[in-house]
Order: structure tokens, then C-alpha cells, then sequence
């Protein structure tokens, strides 16, 4: 292992919050007055003043008219797509979506057809098909915003136009575009303008807000149906007090401290630029997520190995889960990286790739 810290682009923590000491304290502060579990969850022990805080922040700042928060994002798609749909309804959904969003749609026993990743015109054919099989059941259409191994955002202005024409509500898993995309690090579906258009928005807390849990965006009368109908919310222990007023605390510095943000975007500008000029090229997919890709699994994992020693922490993506199953490395930039760290990390791609003489 190289002399000095470890450079790691492998953390989710896109702006730091995770050790903001606002975040912290908040967190320290919660522990010491309600102690470190929930005791139960949420319908039998009814809600803490900083989960109902947490919601209406969130509400406001994902455009939703209410929000209801999980354990997790893959609690938040599990509990969500059981109490949306079931049998009659038909669910259509990117073939690179989350595994949450997989697990979701099983369990929910609602029809399920993939669309090519991103393909408007395979999910409008999709839609054209089916269209007559579901006379009285609801229609929904599942995208990631952010693809979390490739990087690439969805195309939901044009998933939009498609829905609509259809009539089919949209679920957007934003884990990797909130506190990433938009001007205001509101998402996707800020990036893309369609806020108004998007029934409900999925999201995480333990990424780009550093701390842990997750949300489901929507309507009034689908939190009641999720404080009603979703498992997660009522047969598992809710997020301790302290996690919550974390949350509250890190969404507020999120909003304020808009530096963050700019500093994430000016380091993937910069390091895209780095990557280029060693010979990088692309796939480009327009967020803080860079993959390469390398001819084998072996090769992956070697690469990765002597960046290591090198003191760079790069994930090996050598066994995909989804249909995109091209073993590459997954870097992940972040605010907090100088414009050392970033010189040091391409220096260490360069050397690894003329050392086992493949290209990125």
C-alpha cells in the first residue's frame, strides 16, 4: 500500500455530509435526549417530531404534495410498489432498474414487462400492446433517474410524453440524482423539468445526504395508502430519532450550502477532462459516476487490486446483477476531493493500465 490516506471512489457521500458537523451534532444531540433505537415501529409507536420534520422538508424540497420516510431505498421501493399495484395491474419498467424496484414489482404480483434500457420507443410499443389486458387495474412505468453503475440519467422527458399518452403514472428511483442533479440538487426530475409530471419520486437519504433511510414523494392519498398498507412501514422498527434529526439536519445544510453542489460538478468537470486527455472515452453519462470498462472480470479485479496498493479505492464491478454485465470500475467523484486527490487518482489509472496494457 502507498505511503499517505487512501483516496476513496467508492463512497456514495457525493458532497461530504456524512461528517458535516452540523449533521453530527444534530445527530449527538437526538441520541442523547431519546437514546439509540425507535422501539417499534411506526404505527405502534406513532411518529417523532423529527420524522414528521423530515417529511415536510422533504416534501418541499422534492416538489411533492406529501413525502413518507423508510428505513432505507430499497425498504422505500419494497413497501412502495406492493401498496401501488398488484394483480390487474401491469407495471412496465427499465431493464437496468434498481433491484429494489425488482424485489418491488415480485412481491407487489402485478404484471411485469421490461423495456430495453432507455428505449422511449420499446416502452411505447410495450404500452401499445398491452394496453387492452388492463381494462380496470393501473398502468405504471418504473425508471431509475440516475442508472447507479453506468452513470447515464434517464430520458423522462420523452417517458413523459409516453405515459401520458397512455395514461400511466411514473415512478422515478432518484437514489443517485437527489443532492446530485438539478440546479438546486433537487434531481432528475429537476435536471429535466418534469417535477409536475411525475407522479412519485423514490429516493435515499444514505447517499448524496450521508446519512441513512429512504422516502417515497407523491400525493396525499398514497402516504395514507402507504401508512396503511406498506410492511416496511408497519411490521419494522422505524429510523432511530438521532438518524432522523441527522437527515433534517444534512438536508437543511444541503439547501444552504449550494457550494457543495458547485464544487461536486467542478471536480467531475475536471476529472472527466484528466481521464480524457490519458486516453478515457466514455461512456459519458453526464453525472459525478465514471465507468471504465475492462475486457474481463480478471482484468477488473487486477486493475482495481494495484490502484489499491497505490492507496485509490475503486469498486470492481465484475458480476453484474442486471443485463448491463460488462465488468468494469465504478468511480464515484465527490466535492470533497482536491484537485490532488484527483491528479493522484488518474496517475493510478494510467499506470495500471500501461502496467497490464489495456485501454480505458
Amino acid at each position: 500500500m502507498a505511503d499517505g490516506p487512501s483516496v476513496t471512489l467508492s463512497s456514495n457521500d457525493y458532497l461530504g455530509l456524512s461528517r458535516h458537523p452540523a449533521v453530527v451534532q444534530a445527530a449527538a444531540e437526538a441520541l442523547a435526549e431519546h437514546g439509540v433505537g425507535a422501539g417499534s415501529s411506526r404505527g405502534a409507536a406513532g411518529d417523532v417530531a423529527a420524522q414528521e420534520r423530515l417529511e415536510m422538508d422533504l416534501a418541499h424540497f422534492k416538489g411533492a404534495e406529501s413525502v413518507v420516510v423508510f428505513q432505507s431505498g430499497l425498504a422505500a421501493n419494497i413497501g412502495l410498489i406492493p401498496a401501488l399495484v398488484g394483480p390487474g395491474d401491469l407495471l412496465v419498467r427499465d431493464e437496468w432498474s434498481h433491484p429494489s424496484t425488482i424485489d418491488g414489482a415480485r412481491l407487489s404480483g402485478a404484471r411485469v414487462v421490461e423495456y430495453r434500457h432507455a428505449d422511449v420507443d420499446h416502452l411505447e410499443s410495450i404500452l401499445r400492446q398491452h394496453r387492452h389486458d388492463v381494462t380496470e387495474g393501473s398502468v405504471v412505468v418504473a425508471t431509475d433517474g440516475v442508472f447507479g453503475t453506468m452513470g447515464d440519467i434517464a430520458p423522462l422527458p420523452w417517458i413523459c410524453e409516453v405515459a401520458e399518452r397512455y395514461g400511466a403514472d411514473i415512478i422515478v428511483d432518484d437514489a443517485h440524482g437527489t443532492g446530485v442533479l438539478g440546479h438546486r440538487g433537487r434531481g432528475s426530475v429537476e435536471h429535466h423539468g418534469v417535477v409536475e409530471r411525475v407522479h412519485i419520486q423514490v429516493g435515499t437519504l444514505s447517499k448524496a445526504l450521508g446519512v441513512v433511510g429512504g422516502f417515497v414523494g407523491s400525493s396525499n392519498r398514497l402516504r395514507t395508502a402507504l401508512l396503511a398498507r406498506s410492511h416496511p412501514i408497519n411490521y419494522s422498527t422505524q429510523l432511530p430519532p438521532a438518524l432522523t434529526a441527522a437527515c433534517v439536519a444534512s438536508l437543511g445544510v444541503l439547501q444552504n450550502e449550494t457550494e457543495r453542489l458547485e464544487r461536486l460538478w467542478r471536480n467531475t468537470i475536471s476529472f472527466k477532462e484528466r481521464l480524457s486527455a490519458i486516453g478515457w472515452s466514455g461512456p459519458d453519462g453526464g453525472t459525478p459516476i465514471v465507468p471504465i470498462f475492462l475486457p474481463s472480470a480478471d482484468l477488473t479485479r487486477r486493475f482495481a487490486a494495484r490502484m489499491r496498493d497505490e492507496g485509490v479505492l475503486a469498486q470492481a464491478i465484475t458480476n453484474p446483477t442486471r443485463s448491463d454485465s460488462r465488468p468494469r470500475l465504478r468511480l464515484i467523484i465527490r466535492s470533497e476531493l482536491t484537485d490532488e486527490d484527483l491528479a493522484r487518482v488518474v496517475d493510478s489509472i494510467g499506470r495500471a493500465a500501461a502496467k497490464l496494457g489495456v485501454g480505458i
